[in-house]
């Protein structure tokens, strides 16, 4: 009974002996690394850094960017992070379009410097390729800060901050001012304090001045917006401010109040002085006409 057992049993386990010698072959070879996915530019004033997934196990990770000569060149080499800040890189020239890619290398190679990325035979690692990258028009615009705001009667005043950005020229960092030209604009979003309801004012400069009505408090923010991109052409909202025309007409009442007092506290001192005088004076003429009465 046993004997014709044995062709069935190997029958059975000969897809186990199979896999078991593809893994050990698989082994001696080296386990090919795993290509990263979900490369994605993040990008905010230009302070610009790529990500992507997933965590490396048996290889590291390699950036190549292109430069302006087309030539790819090495950032964050054999990092095991799942990012690379490439900002000193495209800040160089923030209207040039840059390519990106992330190379898998395995632990042997990677181990060794930049000459052995491809290997001892030569062959290109596994690697991925972002989207192209213009920064001029696919970085993001930080959130706006208002630096100073004034409202005098039926005018209000609000200034936006020039904020700084990462680009550099002889070594001074540029604002957005300076690098977007008349491109970069504001958007002023305002409300009477005590309503819903919104009105907006755009400029090419950094300040509005507006027509409001008079001792009514009015609540705003800012945007910042590049006129020529068509997506991703609006800021965060800055945060709110609202003006306190209660407290500027309590003090301009406090004030009328004041005088008022002040005049009233005056004229009633000069009337008790000249009433004091007075009766000063008709005393001083009974005594005289006292001693020619007894006479």
């Amino acid at each position: 009974m046993a004997i014709p057992m044995r062709p069935r049993l190997l029958a059975a386990l000969a897809p186990t002996f199979l896999g078991f010698l593809l893994l050990q072959v698989a082994a001696g070879a080296g386990t090919p690394p795993g290509k990263a996915f979900n490369l994605t530019w993040i990008s905010t004033d230009f302070k610009t850094i790529l990500e992507w997934q997933p965590k490396p196990t048996n290889y590291t990770y390699t950036v190549q960017i292109s430069d302006r000569s087309r030539n790819w060149k090495y950032k964050c080499t054999g990092t095991t992070d799942t990012e690379c800040d490439l900002t000193d890189e495209i800040v160089k020239d923030v209207n040039w379009t840059y390519e990106a890619r992330v190379l898998s290398v395995p632990w042997r190679n990677s181990t060794h410097g930049k000459e052995t990325l491809f290997g001892t035979h030569g062959e290109e690692p596994p690697f991925t390729n972002a989207r192209k990258f213009l920064p001029y028009r696919d970085t993001k615009i930080g959130q706006p800060v208002i630096q100073k705001y004034e409202q005098d009667g039926t005018k209000l005043k609000v200034t936006v901050k020039d904020s700084f950005t990462l680009v550099r020229k002889n070594g001074t960092f540029l604002t957005l001012r300076q690098v977007f030209g008349n491109d970069l604009g504001y958007i002023l979003t305002y409300r009477k304090d005590s309503s819903t309801g919104r009105k907006t004012n755009t400029t090419h400069t950094n300040e509005f001045l507006i027509d409001v009505e008079k001792g009514v408090s009015y609540c705003f923010f800012v945007q910042a917006v590049i006129f020529s991109r068509k997506t991703n052409h609006k800021s965060p909202e800055s945060i709110t401010k609202c003006t306190e025309q209660w407290k500027s007409v309590l003090g301009e009442t406090l004030i009328i109040v004041g005088a008022v007092v002040f005049l009233v506290t005056v004229f009633i001192i000069l009337l008790t002085i000249s009433l004091c005088k007075r009766r000063k004076n008709r005393a001083g003429q009974k005594r005289k006409n006292t001693p020619s009465r007894l006479a």
